[in-house]
């Protein structure tokens, strides 16, 4: 260091100086700053030396002073020249600038100032003016060619980034009002403070800077704007705000104090702390945000909000473009629109980002994964929409729950293209509409894929995959959930409701709900009619039936189930025995169609109907089962068919016993049947014709009362009761009555009422109060009473 001799100085002023200059630069040297500002350049060729105020005590000019810390320098004062005043004991030190180096000698800091002022009663130091400080200068820098740091705002290309530096990237700042305190080592300022970094600026009240620690804090009101790179030039900048700034030089980290906040246009980000994570050459590598993180904003012509309780987003330095961000515990984000509703909740979640500027590639939700979708309640369907159907799934609330979700976005990331999930995953539709229940999906993973906009078009279920129909709140009490499983399973979406419309299963499928089972190869759910339609070998049962068809509907709405094309349906009897002590043979229907209600226990058959157990047969057209009920009802012309054993149908008063040991059929048609298995009761009206051994009974109405036969299965006709325009016919004669009796034990039929007349082909006509046919021979009995005689009238041969 050297120093010019005034001559009439002492030895101990000159120390004095010496301790001054020390002091102003161990407090100059500020911590990390943010920007540069313009250097006021002491002018070196003053035209005309100012006269010296009347109390100048000292002068010096070309002032100089380097500390070293083990040999290591650490900063060099320069002054253009020093004052010393005679009153106050005041020193003045102009056109101040210091170069900081630190203490492992790596640093090249530069602070400017006009002048400087020391108490040398006090010990107290301040630069009242402007003070600029330059964090990062390039070496050799000096006032004279480094300009000030709000010269210019734009950063470097990405390639060049600090390069024109060859080191890490300057920052500025600019206050006044500067004093030095604990010996040097902390400098402070209450005054404004503005501060800049490439393309970032901001201000703040107040700095403090430990030139020992190296670290620089901004006190408070801290405003940070920033354009961001890659953006639109009609961009709005993005703005930080924070209550107070620390930047810890040695670790590359800037801490925030909150209330934090960042606004970018309408989107508000806030939390109660946060850090900038630097590099070697002070580019941002990553940002945390803590403390009650929340975001607000809109998108997409909706409202966005979102909150967790750490969001850490990391960066590329060299392009300053976002790379990834994460948001830890207790993860929650809803987005609105006027349609719908969607909230996503979970322990963590990630979006990595590609592409400039910085678009969302791929994301993950992981821990508790909760995805719902709504549908304001009020949202009203395009015109002609399938969805109109009061029994739909329009309104409705759909909510995924699963461990792990993953997802990617389209090329741009303005759109999600595919979800899936990570495990086991569990969807629930939750319909507005009170006369449908909810919908449960289950399976062991689930993919979905989107359409351009966003919106679910597909969701594929892989392993064990379950779909739950929960009965509505007005379903009777006790009323069992309807459950499908299958290996797979693929769910559409409709394109213009954005709603779910159609499940498809395969493998393996299989539907229960209380004892009712179906099976298939594979199954079709639509939405809009709430129908499960069975294809590839369908079948259902329940405890008592069992029925196949081409095509079996399951509506899950009505409980009921259609079989299409070659019904084949099988009852099994449940209660009693036949008279051998056997169980009762099963009753088999094939028909083209069935329609079976499983509350109600009706069966509806329908098309070639035909029915068999054992011997006994029923054909129509249509015909109903009321299982609760024991009824069978045709609908239709109905042809029934019983066979009888020859020793079922002994007359034991005959003259002649029956020949050998043969079946007697005995065929009943009608256009309407009538049957209840209490009492074993068939009643037959319109048009019935009875046929057995020869003989035609014709009538309007007819009451068949059945046995159990001796064949099992099977049942005998024990007797018949005909009423109305009663027609007997045998091969030779006719008889005709209002009413008659059928007796299949004896064989032979009571005809009355009328009164009864008989046609014989060889005896004429007869008529009397009581006629009767005997079946196995030629014999009849005819009764003209004590009040009626008998009347014949014989044909005389011709």
């Amino acid at each position: 260091m050297g120093t010019p001799d005034l001559g009439h100085q002492t030895e101990r002023k000159r120390r004095r100086v010496t301790r001054l200059v020390l002091g102003v630069l161990v407090t100059t040297v500020l911590g990390i700053v943010v920007y540069r500002w313009r250097t006021l350049r002491p002018d070196k060729h003053e035209p005309h030396p100012r006269a010296l105020p009347v109390n100048v005590n000292q002068q010096q000019s070309g002032f100089s002073f380097t500390r070293s810390d083990n040999g290591r320098q650490v900063f060099t004062v320069h002054a253009a020249r020093t004052t010393a005043f005679n009153g106050g004991g005041e020193t003045v030190l102009n056109d101040v600038w210091v170069e900081v180096f630190g203490r492992s000698g790596n640093r090249h800091d530069l602070i400017r100032t006009r002048a400087c002022n020391y108490n040398r009663e006090s010990g107290e130091l301040m630069a009242k003016g402007k003070v600029e400080i330059e964090i990062n200068a390039p070496p050799g820098a000096r006032p004279d060619t480094s300009s000030s740091g709000f010269a210019e705002l734009n950063l470097p290309d990405a390639s060049q980034a600090g390069s024109p530096r060859q080191g890490r990237i300057p920052v500025f700042l600019e206050t006044s009002h500067l004093s030095f305190v604990d010996q040097g080592d902390l400098a402070v300022s209450d005054a404004p403070v503005r501060f800049r970094a490439g393309n970032a600026s901001g201000t703040a009240q107040g700095l403090a800077y430990a030139t020992r620690d190296e670290w620089v804090e901004l006190k408070k009101n801290v405003v940070v704007e920033m354009q961001p790179r890659f953006a639109a030039p009609d961009a709005p900048p993005l703005r930080l705000e924070a209550s107070r700034l620390r930047f810890e030089k040695g670790t590359g980290t800037v801490t925030l104090w909150g209330p934090v906040l960042i606004n970018q246009a309408d989107r508000r980000l806030e939390a109660s702390s946060g850090k900038i994570f630097l590099d070697a050459r002070n580019r941002i590598t990553a940002a945390e945000l803590e403390g009650g993180v929340t975001l607000h904003g809109h998108s997409r012509g909706g409202e966005l909000a979102g909150s967790a309780q750490q969001l850490r987003a990391e960066f590329e330095p060299q392009t300053m473009q976002l790379i990834s961000m994460r948001a830890e515990k207790d993860l929650q984000v809803e987005s609105k629109d006027a349609d719908r509703t969607l909230q996503l909740s979970a322990d963590s979640g990630q979006v990595d980002f590609s592409g400039k500027p910085a678009r969302p590639a791929t994301g993950q939700a992981e821990g508790n994964v909760h995805l719902a979708s709504e549908t304001a309640p009020g949202a009203t369907p395009s015109p002609g929409s399938r969805l109109n159907s009061p029994a739909s799934l329009r309104a409705t609330r759909q909510e995924l729950t699963t461990g792990g979700l993953k997802f990617s976005f389209r090329s741009g990331g303005d759109t999600l293209q595919e979800a899936s999930t990570a495990g086991p995953g569990k969807i629930v539709l939750v319909p507005h509409d009170p006369k449908v229940g909810p919908r449960l999906i289950t399976a062991d993973s689930f993919q979905m894929e989107f359409d351009r906009q966003g919106q679910p078009a597909t969701l594929r279920g892989l392993g064990q995959a379950h779909l739950v129909f929960t009965p509505p709140p007005s379903a009777a009490p006790g009323t069992p959930d309807a459950v499908t499983y299958s290996d797979r399973l693929i769910a559409t979406f409709d394109p213009t409701e954005h709603t779910l419309s159609q499940v498809n299963q395969s493998g393996a499928f299989r539907f229960e709900q209380g004892e009712q089972r179906a099976f298939a190869d594979n199954a079709r759910y639509e939405t809009r009619t709430e129908v499960v339609t069975l294809t590839g070998h369908p079948r259902v049962e329940d405890g008592q039936t069992s029925a196949r068809a081409d095509r079996i509907l399951l509506d899950t709405d009505e409980s009921t189930a259609e079989g299409l094309g070659h019904v084949q349906s099988t009852h099994l009897e449940t209660a009693g025995r036949s008279p051998g002590g056997q169980a009762r043979e099963p009753t088999h229907i094939v028909a083209d169609r069935m329609l079976a209600e499983r509350d109600s226990q009706f069966v509806h058959y329908q098309g070639h109907v035909r029915l068999w157990s054992g011997g006994d047969v029923i054909e129509s057209a249509a015909l109903d089962v009321f299982k609760a009920q024991g009824r069978v009802q045709s609908g239709s012309r109905v042809l029934t068919s019983f066979l009888q054993s020859a020793s079922e149908s002994a007359d034991s008063s005959a003259k002649q016993p029956a020949k050998g040991n043969s079946d007697v059929p005995v065929t009943i048609q009608a256009d309407d049947l009538e049957y209840f298995e209490q009492g074993r009761k068939a009643i037959y009206r319109g048009n019935v014709r009875l046929e057995t051994q020869n003989t035609t009974l014709r009538t309007d109405r007819l009451d068949v009362f059945l046995t159990p036969s001796n064949r099992p299965g099977a049942s005998a006709v024990e007797r018949a009761v005909a009423e109305g325009h009663v027609t007997v016919v045998q091969p030779t004669r006719r008889a005709t009555g209002e009413r008659a009796e059928y007796f299949a034990g004896p064989g032979k039929i009571l005809v009355t009422g009328g009164p009864p007349a008989l046609y014989d082909a060889q005896k004429g006509f007869t008529t009397g109060r009581q006629l009767t046919f005997f079946l196995r021979d030629d014999r009849i009995f005819l009764d003209g009473g004590e009040k009626s005689p008998t009347l014949s009238k014989h044909r005389i041969p011709q």
